[in-house]
């Protein structure tokens, strides 16, 4: 399997089993903060096989290229089963995966205790300053 940019418009989606495209709105997001995490997967003639939500989001948004696991298959079973994996084979994280997830987000986003420090001196100074030019 390897991963190739394809023209979004060269790309033939039928005989899907998923109906209901579920959130887009949160998956859209995902994708206009940190573009296309996961290719999407196509047979070697560019018919979807998974994907088909990224597919419409890059398209909606106007991209004109997408990355695609381009698989050498012909077998329509096979095709099927790569589907049902992408969708079934997955695992979502547990509640306290969540809240370690939330938990080590909040301690990358403080700041360090000296920047924070030279903050405090900077504001300090700064307004020792002023209480002098008023006078």
């Amino acid at each position: 399997m390897k991963v190739q940019k394809l023209q979004i418009n060269s790309i033939k989606v039928s005989n899907r089993v998923r109906e209901d495209m579920g959130d887009m709105d949160t998956l859209r997001r995902s994708i206009e903060k940190y573009g296309l995490i996961n290719p999407i997967m196509v047979d070697k003639n560019n018919r979807l096989i998974a994907g088909e939500r990224r597919l419409k989001i890059m398209r909606d948004m106007g991209y004109i290229e997408i990355d695609a696991h381009v698989i050498d298959e012909g077998i329509d079973i096979v095709k099927l089963d790569l589907e049902m994996q992408e969708n079934l084979v997955r695992k979502d994280f547990t509640e306290s995966e969540i809240i370690k997830s939330i938990e080590l987000k909040k301690k990358l986003l403080r700041k360090p205790w000296y920047t924070r420090f030279l903050i405090f001196l900077k504001n300090a100074f700064t307004n020792i300053i002023s209480l002098f030019r008023k006078k």
